[in-house]
C-alpha cells in the first residue's frame, strides 16, 4: 500500500500516515521504516503494509519511504 507521512513528532519517533485517499490513518513508528539513514518528515511518500491491532487501531509495517534510494527496482 501507498500513502503520504500527515504528522511525524521526531523526537519521539512516530506519527501517521494517510492512505486511501485520506480514507484510512496509519501509526507510524521508527522502528519499522526500512529507510536506513533516512527518517520520515511530513509529505514523504511512503509504501508500507498494515496491520490491525487487538483494539482496531491500524499499524504500518515494512514502511519504505518512496525515492530514498532503498526501494527495489
Amino acid at each position: 500500500m501507498k500513502g503520504k507521512v500527515i504528522e511525524w513528532n521526531d523526537s519521539k519517533g512516530y506519527g501517521f500516515i494517510s492512505a486511501l485517499n485520506g480514507e484510512l490513518r496509519v501509526f507510524l513508528h521508527i522502528s519499522t521504516v526500512q529507510s536506513k539513514g533516512r527518517r520520515p518528515k511530513i509529505d514523504d511518500e511512503v509504501k508500507f503494509e498494515v496491520n490491525e491491532d487487538k483494539k482496531g487501531r491500524y499499524n504500518a509495517t515494512n514502511v519504505t519511504i518512496l525515492g530514498s534510494g532503498s526501494v527495489p527496482s
